[in-house]
């Protein structure tokens, strides 16, 4: 898979949950879920954002980014319905240092094994 190569991901609508009941994106393969994540992360980003020039260990809500803070809430709401997980709760167990790319999959595939 190229890193050009775009992931469809199942879109969650508005009026579905996102609890444990649900079915996680995630397969047992735990690289592509990785790559999965990833690519949704940045795709989300973008989309709320536009930007696309981030380094995976780049901090997000440092000055050098220039993600307005407000942006977070789209971008974990929108992340939420489309891994089917609850992204909000990584911040019970993180700082705020799980804010780069790298650190958010990392937290990410922890919490999809836990709810699958």
């Amino acid at each position: 898979m190229s890193s050009n190569d775009k992931i469809n991901l199942p879109i969650v609508s508005d009026n579905e949950t996102t609890d444990k009941e649900s079915t996680s994106v995630f397969s047992n393969d735990s690289i592509e879920d990785c790559i999965l994540i990833e690519r949704t992360i940045r795709d989300v980003i973008y989309e709320v954002t536009g930007n696309d020039n981030i380094d995976a260990d780049m901090l997000l809500v440092g000055k050098d980014i220039s993600i307005h803070p407000a942006f977070f809430i789209y971008i974990f709401d929108i992340l939420e319905k489309k891994l089917k997980l609850p992204v909000f709760s990584i911040f019970r167990d993180f700082s705020y240092e799980v804010m780069t790319i790298r650190n958010l999959v990392t937290a990410f595939t922890k919490l999809g094994s836990i709810v699958y």
